[in-house]
């Protein structure tokens, strides 16, 4: 239950994600190495997305009153930034504390 009386599966696909971690991941890291100076000639589907993107379209699913089914990358793509110049919850002020 998502805290509102009403239940809802919703399907995150993301490309690879853009973010600190604290377990070492070569692969990861050197595909972030060659793909961040190229990033914007990339399609969004497949460009690397950064956490708080995914983090914040997964929070507006959460709230929104009828939320997509799947939530593919290049749809999350901006989320974060998007959220920061409206009024209403952000995953970055939500989860920051």
């Amino acid at each position: 239950s998502l805290g509102f009386g009403r239940n809802a599966l919703v399907i995150v696909r993301p490309s690879l994600l853009d973010g600190q971690r604290t377990e070492l991941r070569v692969g990861e890291r050197l595909a972030l190495a060659v793909t961040r100076p190229v990033r914007a000639l990339i399609p969004a589907r497949v460009r690397p997305i950064p956490v708080e993107d995914v983090a914040q379209s997964m929070l507006d699913a959460a709230l929104a009153r009828t939320a997509p089914i799947i939530i593919e990358s290049e749809s999350m793509q901006g989320a974060a930034a998007a959220a920061a110049t409206r009024d209403g919850p952000s995953a970055r002020t939500e989860f920051e504390h």
